[in-house]
């Protein structure tokens, strides 16, 4: 989605397994990936907009395969459409 450096990667109960990155240049900002079936990447990994970090899948507390995406700012989860264009 963005350059970023990966800041967390691993398995949790209920997110699976978890990918959480911080954005270049942007304050506060965490981008959530999970579900994955697995990690590409891992923590102090720096990368760029395009690159595939994880495969889709059904881990931890899911009802089937897809990718739970995520911004959180200031810790807090918000709706994408209010920082990004799309």
């Amino acid at each position: 989605m963005a350059d970023g450096e990966v800041v967390k990667a691993y398995y949790d109960t209920s997110y699976g397994n978890i990918i959480i990155y911080k954005i270049k240049y942007v304050e506060d900002v965490e981008i959530i990936m999970s579900h994955n079936k697995k990690n590409l990447v891992k923590e102090g990994d720096h990368i760029k907009k395009g690159d595939v970090i994880g495969i889709v899948g059904s881990t931890g507390n899911s009802t089937g395969p897809h990718v739970h995406f995520e911004i959180r700012y200031k810790g807090v989860a918000i709706n994408p459409m209010k920082i990004f264009d799309i």
